[in-house]
């Protein structure tokens, strides 16, 4: 991926981020099950990569959890996935 692109998809994520965030996205685990709790709490120690298996299974079962898909989209950027991270930012907007 080009330097502009990634900057473009950069751009693009926190768009959607601060759209989400608008649009009042739960970001707090104890709003969560278990089983994203879980997964939040390795994002939230920064252990992205095995957090992002967790929350794609957590995809299947709760297609339409919007916190679920933001943390996902969240945590492929993070470890450089933009184009995944745009595909799940897309899915958390209400």
């Amino acid at each position: 991926m080009t330097r502009t692109r990634r900057l473009s998809a950069a751009m693009i994520l926190y768009a959607v981020i601060g759209c989400a965030w608008v649009q009042g996205v739960p970001l707090l685990a104890q709003d969560l099950t278990a089983d994203l709790a879980a997964a939040v709490k390795l994002f939230d120690d920064r252990s992205y990569s095995q957090a992002i298996p967790k929350l794609e299974a957590l995809t299947q079962s709760a297609p339409d959890s919007e916190p679920v898909w933001y943390y996902l989209g969240v945590a492929k950027f993070r470890t450089g996935d933009y184009e995944g991270a745009l595909e799940a930012l897309r899915k958390a907007r209400p």
